[in-house]
C-alpha cells in the first residue's frame, strides 16, 4: 500500500464526525423532552386544590434554569382552569423562580407576575413578565423554600378574590 493511500484511510471524515454530534444531540433532545414530561406529570400530582382553583408552588432539581418556563406552562396546563404554578430552583447560590397562571384567570384579570412580588422580594430579586408567564431571581438561593412559600400564598389571595 502507498503511503498516500494509508493518510486516505486514516483521514478523519467530518461529514462522519458531524453526522454522529448531530444524531447525539436528537438523543439528547429526546431524553430532555421526555424527562421534562415525566415532571410534569409529577409536579401535576402535588397540585393543592384552594378556594377558586389549584396551585402548585415546588421546588425542581435537575432542570435547568432555561426549562422553567416550558415545565410551569405545561404544568398549568395539565392541572386545567383556575390554576397557577409556580416552580423554583437554585443554582450556585442564586434563585431562579417562574410563575405561570392558566389562560382563564388572564380574563379575571390576574398575571403571573402577581404571585412573584413576595417571592422574588424573598430571595433579594425582582420578578418580571407580562400575562400567562412571569419569571423572578435573586442573589438569596438558601431562601428559596421561603420564596416559594409566599409564592403560595399569593396564589391563593389571587385565587379566593377573583
Amino acid at each position: 500500500m502507498r503511503e498516500d493511500e494509508v493518510d486516505a484511510v486514516d483521514a478523519p471524515r467530518p461529514d462522519l464526525e458531524l453526522e454522529s454530534l448531530t444524531t447525539a444531540q436528537q438523543e439528547l433532545d429526546r431524553l430532555r423532552t421526555e424527562e421534562l414530561r415525566a415532571k410534569t406529570g409529577q409536579l401535576s400530582t402535588h397540585a393543592r386544590q384552594v378556594p377558586g382553583g389549584e396551585i402548585v408552588a415546588e421546588r425542581v432539581t435537575d432542570v435547568e434554569p432555561n426549562d422553567l418556563r416550558a415545565l410551569a406552562t405545561e404544568v398549568v396546563d395539565r392541572i386545567g382552569p383556575s390554576g397557577i404554578v409556580t416552580l423554583g430552583i437554585e443554582r450556585n447560590g442564586k434563585a431562579f423562580l417562574v410563575a405561570a397562571v392558566s389562560l382563564d384567570l388572564l380574563d379575571h384579570g390576574i398575571e403571573a407576575r402577581q404571585a412573584l412580588g413576595a417571592a422574588a422580594r424573598a430571595v433579594g430579586g425582582g420578578a418580571g413578565g407580562r400575562g400567562a408567564i412571569a419569571s423572578a431571581g435573586g442573589r438569596h438561593g438558601e431562601a428559596l423554600d421561603q420564596a416559594l412559600a409566599n409564592a403560595a400564598e399569593d396564589a391563593i389571595r389571587l385565587l379566593d378574590r377573583r
